[in-house]
């Protein structure tokens, strides 16, 4: 898989990233779910 921090702010107490994630739908997939259960909010964004 292969990440690109597109855009990122990061502040002392939280902070949000743009990422991008190229590879096999389920490596994506399961990065995904991993940041999920560490507490991270993840919204899906999908380009045009």
């Amino acid at each position: 898989m292969v990440t690109n921090i597109k855009r990122a702010q990061v502040d002392e107490g939280a902070g949000w990233l743009e990422v991008e994630l190229e590879g096999r739908s389920e490596d994506v997939e399961a990065a995904l779910a991993y940041c999920a259960s560490r507490g991270i909010d993840v919204e899906r964004v999908t380009a045009p």
